[in-house]
């Protein structure tokens, strides 16, 4: 992608499952093969777990609570956030991931700061003046990705934006995005349910997809299927109530943290990251299972074949070291495990007939600050297994994964886009029941959609407002 060395901003988009978390790693080689400081972000701390490392923009800006221009003089008072940017001022390129809950007053913030950076970085640099200071965001590459019919900015009536969608504010124009938007579905195989997920994203409802859904409602899967569910509390009584049916063995899993030698004594700020790490990672410090269990595993692991979403039924635990490093699994593959894998490992049958193990997975709280070899020094590492009990997750929570078999309750759907974010994570048809649908839950925001029907017929790489 030429515009990655050509330093432009660049906006990757498209619908779920057609690869941009996939395109976003890509970047990131890219970057790191350049020997180039960056900051990869996400709008929310739960997608930034889920990207090479990742924080949120928030506290990569250290902006706090702020969310508009008007606050920009209060930050500045702020000798931590000023600190800040003497740090952050050395990048020249952030990427950011679910950039459609960004909210367009935050994007005028952003820009403010940065600008604040660019200026820090040129007294450093002792430029007398550099046209950098006056382009969007300091001159600073921006690389945003995400979906803007998937979840919206939020914004409580009361508050007044400029605009709804960061692509409608005049700095996003000025800014000169270049718009890459991915098509092709690779999630599914089937091209009748791709195309009715299409449809369904733009909140297009036709005979042929009333047809089709019909056929999935309250429809018997191969094997139990994990429940998307629209309110997190509903999540967490049902998992509570069928964990208690289950009359195996108690098994509680407690997470470990590593603090920054520097951080140790100061015993506020380690409570304080430690509660954002338990937030971002959605992991209890403790999680209670039981042998025999439904179980989703909440990560990627290239070794054992599992991804985010995989499901399964808890068989035990194994013990790894260097002395007990190897595994043979049901299907008769061997591996020869690594310190990764060393310590208390999850036994876990995958609904797929084959078993694996599910190591401790280490999580993230990374500073604004480097070190000597350019990497992003760690605040607060967070060890804990990526799993949690398989019989519901929220709508929200299962965003970037792909799923086998799933049962998509619309009970209490209350967003646009949110029946689509369900959907979308099933692999095939055959993997998917629906519960309580109506099709009013097929919805999109018409501004969010003109935005694809604009690009739809542009080139990739077109940058979007040039007439």
């Amino acid at each position: 992608m030429s515009a990655i060395d050509d330093g432009d901003n660049i906006l990757i988009t498209g619908g779920a499952g057609v690869g941009k978390t996939y395109h976003t790693n890509l970047i990131i080689d890219k970057l790191k093969a350049k020997n180039l400081k960056f900051a990869v972000c996400a709008m929310t701390g739960l997608a930034s777990q889920h990207l090479n490392f990742g924080i949120t923009l928030h506290r990569f800006l250290q902006s706090g609570g702020a969310t508009s221009a008007s606050e920009i003089d209060s930050l500045l008072d702020n000798k931590f956030f000023i600190e800040n940017l003497h740090t952050i001022c050395h990048v020249s390129a952030i990427i950011i991931d679910e950039v459609s809950m960004m909210r367009p007053d935050y994007l005028e913030l952003m820009d403010l700061i940065l600008k604040e950076a660019r200026m820090i970085r040129n007294i450093q640099l002792k430029k007398l003046f550099d046209p950098n200071e006056l382009k969007p965001f300091g001159g600073y590459q921006i690389i945003m990705v995400g979906d803007f019919c998937q979840l919206p900015p939020v914004v409580k009536k009361t508050e007044k934006v400029p605009c709804k969608w960061i692509f409608q504010h005049k700095l996003f124009l000025d800014a000169q995005f270049r718009v890459y938007n991915l098509t092709e579905t690779k999630r599914t195989s089937d091209p009748l349910f791709a195309d009715t997920l299409n449809k369904i994203r733009v909140g297009y409802f036709d005979a042929e997809s009333a047809t089709l859904l019909s056929k999935r409602k309250d429809a018997p899967l191969d094997s139990e299927g994990i429940v998307l569910m629209s309110r997190v509390s509903g999540v967490d009584f049902y998992n509570s109530q069928r964990l208690k049916g289950q009359s195996g063995e108690e098994v509680k899993l407690q997470g470990i943290i590593s603090i920054r030698e520097e951080h140790k004594e100061n015993e506020k700020l380690v409570k304080k990251l430690y509660h954002t790490i338990l937030k971002e990672s959605g992991l209890d410090k403790e999680i209670t299972l039981k042998i025999g269990c439904k179980v989703m595993i909440l990560s990627n692991n290239n070794v054992m074949n599992f991804s985010n979403g995989s499901q399964g039924t808890l068989l035990g635990t194994r013990f790894i070291d260097e002395l007990n490093n190897t595994f043979k699994s049901k299907s008769g593959l061997e591996y020869d495990l690594d310190f990764k894998f060393f310590g208390e490992c999850l036994h876990v049958l995958l609904d797929t007939g084959e078993d694996v193990l599910v190591p401790r997975k280490p999580f993230y709280i990374y500073s604004n600050q480097f070190d000597e070899n350019g990497r992003r020094i760690i605040d607060l590492t967070y060890y804990q297994y990526p799993i949690t009990l398989g019989y519901a997750v929220s709508i929200h929570k299962s965003q970037g994964m792909s799923l086998d078999n799933m049962i998509l309750d619309c009970a209490n759907i209350f967003a646009e886009g949110q029946f689509y974010v369900g959907i979308s994570r099933a692999r095939s048809l055959q993997g998917l029941s629906i519960l309580n649908f109506n099709p009013y839950f097929i919805r999109a925001d018409q501004e969010a959609v003109n935005f694809y029907l604009n690009i739809s017929g542009s080139e990739q790489g077109m940058v979007y407002g040039r007439d």
